[in-house]
């Protein structure tokens, strides 16, 4: 169940994020196309569909999002200039990148 995600314990740095997140969601309707640019500690590979899932799962849980159905949802890689994948830059640009200081996600919403 994904609102086990949610510890009342704990600091919520996602609930700082909601403002932006619903700027970004504003006027857009479902399904909402989310483009997620990884930013890793490591080169150490990764399965893209695992890593946004529990994104998607916090998302949910913490009712940024209704699901993370298709219905809903759609996620996309994105290059760190919120690029999508493009005939043009799919093999040129890089769609995560390594920064063992500063991990983390880039979102946006298209």
């Amino acid at each position: 169940m994904v609102k086990g995600y949610v510890a009342l314990d704990k600091p919520n740095q996602l609930e700082a994020l909601r403002g932006e997140f619903v700027k970004m969601k504003k006027e857009k309707g479902d399904p909402i196309f989310i483009g997620y640019h990884q930013i890793r500690n490591s080169k150490r590979l990764f399965d893209f569909s695992n890593s946004v899932e529990v994104i998607q799962d916090l998302f949910t849980a913490h009712d940024f999002i209704e699901d993370d159905n298709v219905k809903y949802v759609f996620p996309i890689p994105m290059t760190i200039d919120g690029e999508l994948p493009s005939t043009k830059n799919i093999r040129q640009k890089p769609f995560y990148t390594v920064d063992k200081e500063c991990p983390g996600v880039w979102i946006k919403i298209f």
